[in-house]
């Protein structure tokens, strides 16, 4: 199963998107499955996920200071024997987390959202997209 086949990887940043091939293939020799649920995210839709965190739901940047938005994160789904693993405090989770940093990436484990990894340096080299396609401009 390929971890990125549900999201556009065309949308990452390419340095990024190199160092997740890297960290992908590290977790999957330890034994790790995991499936992307998020890439690049508009402006719009970090609206609508700030807005539903606000009311009580799962955490969320503000628009804007995401690095989903501007290519530099995936967020995915630990699976063990096929079922989703809930808790950040899983080990697939701590594996992750502990991978992450050799791929200059990270995880937002300790916010417990385990399957959040992204770019260590994203806000150096963010480039923020409005729309699929749009100019992108520096943040």
């Amino acid at each position: 199963m390929d971890p990125l086949a549900h999201i556009d990887v065309s949308l990452l940043n390419p340095e990024f998107y190199g160092m997740l091939l890297g960290l992908l293939g590290a977790a999957k020799a330890h034994g790790l499955v995991l499936r992307a649920t998020y890439g690049w995210r508009s402006t719009e839709l970090q609206k609508e996920l700030y807005a539903k965190f606000l009311a009580g739901g799962p955490r969320a940047a503000p628009p804007g200071q995401s690095p989903h938005e501007c290519g530099c994160a995936v967020d995915f789904l630990a699976l063990r024997k096929g079922v989703v693993v809930e808790s950040s405090e899983a080990p697939e989770y701590v594996d992750l987390e502990e991978l992450a940093p050799r791929y200059r990436c990270k995880t937002l484990r300790h916010l417990n959202d385990g399957g959040h990894v992204e770019l260590e340096n994203w806000r150096e080299i963010a480039q923020f997209a409005d729309v699929v396609g749009g100019s992108s401009t520096s943040s």
